[in-house]
């Protein structure tokens, strides 16, 4: 009777496995699997790591299912935190935007500009919070739409109450401006004291 031995190796901890991919030859390959790494295949393309891109493109392709939705966090966990919609852009501000600024799309160089409450020309139209702080000419990132925490740069918020632009450049406010010729646009409401669900109304009034 032969005696066959079996040793069985288990490891509990790895940095990546290797796995075969198929090349044009159909031939297979080796490909590392890191963490974060999904394997996939593209139509016409082979067996490999797929790309931010790739992967965006299978997830969007199709409808969402019935009762699947996209969900905001619930409840943001310090300063300085969002959950949203958000793009890219140029800040346009000498010298700088910070986290929390209330910023509008200038038409004139396609850059972000602080808004202000006391010109229709800077609190119309496209606005955003910035979410990334950065200097003149630079890359930002900006909140269109979504919930966003700042401790430090907001006033108090009041639940529920809406929170209007200010005529403090950049800032936003919750009792709606009062001095001739300002506008009044509701930005958003308080969901507590330090957080805004930011949803800029688009439609404004002109103070006589």
């Amino acid at each position: 009777m032969a005696i066959v031995e079996q040793k069985i190796v288990l490891r509990s901890t790895y940095d990546a496995q290797t796995i075969l991919a198929a090349t044009t030859d159909d031939i297979p390959v080796p490909l590392s699997v890191t963490e974060q790494t999904v394997v996939g295949r593209i139509t016409d393309g082979n067996i490999a790591a797929l790309s931010v891109a790739q992967l965006q493109t299978l997830i969007m392709s199709a409808a969402l299912p019935e009762n699947v939705a996209i969900i905001l966090d619930p409840a943001l966990s310090a300063d300085g935190k969002y959950s949203g919609i958000v793009e890219t852009g140029t800040c346009g501000v000498n010298p700088s935007i910070a986290f929390g600024d209330l910023i509008y799309f200038a038409v004139a160089d396609s850059k972000w500009e602080l808004t202000d409450a006391s010109a229709a020309a800077t609190a119309f139209g496209k606005i955003g919070i910035c979410v990334q702080a950065a200097n003149e000419n630079a890359a930002t990132t900006i909140l269109l739409w979504g919930k966003v925490r700042g401790d430090t740069a907001f006033p108090a918020l009041t639940i529920g109450a809406p929170v209007h632009i200010s005529e403090t450049a950049g800032d936003i406010i919750v009792a709606a401006p009062t001095t001739a010729s300002a506008i009044v646009r509701i930005i958003g409401y308080g969901n507590t004291a330090d957080e805004l669900f930011f949803c800029p109304d688009n439609s404004y009034v002109e103070l006589a």
